[in-house]
């Protein structure tokens, strides 16, 4: 027997991501989604595709799948209702989808369309530091499992959390979008399972390229979407 299918303003309550978001942003974004069904296989959105909506699954399961150089297609996730699928492409600066997303089985989901999504984000005026809690959930559960090159497994690891930190105890400093956390290198990479030499030496490399500015027992994030694409395994665009 299958499941009930979720109701849409009660999957939005209930999802990680709009966590931070007011009662009201969410019924506003209700209104302003429309349902649909795929079939099994069907494509949700392809891989380098504009990121035009962001998908709520309401019924059903999706896979997101990830081209790799000998042309084949690897499986990075799959997802059950109550997640959301392609908020990365929405909030990435590129505004690009990085995999591609298909159903599995009947799948029903709520579509926002990203006008909509940011607009509302304005609107509701969601304190960074909120955003950045709520994208580091979005980032943890994103986790790519397929085998990386060592040290881009570091790189990520580390990334990640450097974000979980923001996330938990950075606060806000200075002008724009500065987090201090309040973390020694050697506490990042005890959280993080790294070898403390190569996270200090991964840290010196995101300082020269401007994501971050080390000091003692704190690192200050000066560029969050840096550390973001870093999270991502994106390459870096310095």
């Amino acid at each position: 027997m299958n499941p009930k299918p979720l109701e849409p303003l009660q999957a939005l309550k209930q999802t990680a991501f709009f966590s931070a978001f007011p009662p009201e942003t969410l019924v506003a974004l209700q209104q302003g989604s429309a349902l649909a069904d795929f079939a099994d296989g069907q494509m949700i959105f392809g891989e380098d595709e504009t990121a035009n909506a962001v998908y709520l699954l309401l019924e059903g399961k999706a896979r997101l799948m990830k081209s790799q150089p000998d042309g084949s297609q690897q499986m990075l996730r799959l997802f059950l209702p109550g997640q959301l699928i392609g908020a990365m492409g929405v909030m990435r600066e590129d505004g690009r989808y990085p995999a591609s997303a298909f159903a599995v089985g009947q799948a029903r989901l709520m579509e926002i369309s990203a006008g909509v999504l940011q607009a509302e984000m304005a609107s509701a005026a969601v304190p960074k530091l909120d955003m950045m809690r709520v994208m580091v959930g979005y980032l943890a559960d994103m986790a790519q499992g397929h085998n990386q090159d060592p040290e881009v497994e570091i790189e990520l690891r580390v990334a990640r959390t450097l974000l979980g930190c923001a996330g938990q105890i950075g606060r806000k400093v200075g002008k724009g979008n500065e987090l201090e956390v309040r973390i020694s290198q050697a506490g990042l990479a005890e959280r993080s399972d790294t070898n403390p030499f190569s996270v200090s030496r991964m840290l010196k490399r995101w300082a020269t390229l401007g994501y971050i500015r080390l000091g003692r027992q704190r690192i200050v994030i000066l560029d969050p979407h840096g550390i973001v694409r870093m999270a991502e395994g994106m390459p870096h665009y310095h």
